[in-house]
């Protein structure tokens, strides 16, 4: 971590939290929880302040109007972070375009080596047990699925495991 990078992390935290402020998550929980425990995660694992950075910011752009990749280089954020968040944003249907499959998403955002973190950590998240229990029956199935497809995945392009097992 270099000068320029200290408290990256923080700032990245309140920025988050102000952003994610009144939203929830699939169980009603407030949304925040999610991107403390993939921030948790990243930091835990050691890695350094742009990586957590974008753990905290992984969802803003795709969750929060108004914000994209271009604010958060306005605002501070370094060019490595706001490019990380963009690659962690899955790309919804356009006229041109229909909307993006989940695997095309964790294969683009592990094109990035910092979102490929993020990311990782966010499929550990995503596919935690104890989240995934207080789910009705079809949305915790259709869950697990798709999150053990992307592990498998994330196992494949070679990225961290943030779940207490390996490869």
């Amino acid at each position: 971590m270099t000068d320029s990078h200290a408290g990256l992390a923080a700032i990245a935290r309140a920025f988050a939290i102000g952003a994610h402020a009144g939203q929830v998550d699939k169980a009603g929980n407030p949304y925040r929880g999610h991107v403390e425990r993939v921030a948790g995660r990243v930091a835990a694992a050691g890695y350094g302040e742009e990586q957590q950075a974008a753990a905290w910011l992984h969802d803003t752009i795709e969750d929060c109007p108004g914000i994209d990749a271009a604010l958060l280089a306005e605002v501070g954020f370094s060019p490595d972070v706001a490019a990380a968040v963009e690659a962690l944003t899955k790309r919804p249907a356009t006229d041109e375009q229909p909307k993006e499959e989940h695997l095309d998403a964790v294969r683009r955002a592990c094109a990035d080596p910092i979102a490929k973190v993020v990311k990782a950590a966010d499929v550990a998240d995503n596919s935690d047990p104890a989240r995934l229990s207080v789910l009705p029956d079809d949305l915790r199935e259709r869950l697990t699925e798709k999150y053990t497809r992307a592990r498998a995945l994330l196992d494949e392009l070679g990225a961290p495991r943030f779940d207490g097992t390996s490869a």
